[in-house]
């Protein structure tokens, strides 16, 4: 009855990191190109979003993220 609810719960939590996650990959690839490694603007960008992508990741998906499934787990073999 309930998994699809607690499915799309786990995707929302997922996806809220996610917009910070692509930045490091754009902003890894982007800064590995010879033309673009000596940019300031791309740096500071760069550092901004590492410590948002940090911010976000650390707690979501390692504290909150396993206490939920900790407890959909219990809930779904107790009931």
């Amino acid at each position: 009855g309930a998994g699809h609810f607690s499915a799309m719960i786990c995707m929302f939590w997922g996806e809220f990191t996610n917009p910070f996650h692509n930045g490091y990959y754009i902003f890894k690839n982007i800064l590995s190109l010879d033309i673009y490694q000596s940019s300031q603007l791309l740096s500071t960008l760069q550092y901004v979003n590492n410590g948002l992508f940090a911010l976000t990741y650390v707690p979501i998906r390692a504290a909150i993220g396993p206490v939920y499934f900790a407890h959909v787990s219990y809930d779904l073999v107790a009931n």
